[in-house]
């Protein structure tokens, strides 16, 4: 599971090069090439777990009205509650962009 979950981060911080979540195979066939060293189901599971935290990272518009004070922990738990079981890489990049999207 540490391969697959590390493997999620990597996919996860892909993403932002295709502005987001991307045309699925497209996406696919190019990370399954990229990450030769997976299996291509670890890779396709990977992408299906990445898509569902850039899912969360979009919809989390809830928490910018929050002050800056609490709005770490919310945010947090937000992804930890919706998307158990990442690493804490992946939840570090999540939280990162919806913080980046809070200070924009």
């Amino acid at each position: 599971m540490t391969k697959d979950v590390d493997l999620v981060s990597k996919v996860f911080s892909e993403m932002d090069r295709w502005g987001g979540v991307p045309s699925v195979d497209n996406f696919t066939e190019l990370m399954i090439v990229k990450f030769a060293d997976f299996s291509p189901q670890d890779v396709k599971h990977a992408i299906d777990t990445a898509i569902r935290l850039q899912i969360l990272v979009q919809k989390s518009s809830a928490f910018y009205n929050e002050p800056y004070a609490t709005i770490h922990d919310k945010v947090s738990f937000y992804l930890r509650e919706n998307l158990p079981g990442l690493s804490e890489d992946a939840y570090f990049l999540a939280k990162n962009r919806i913080m980046y999207m809070y200070i924009k």
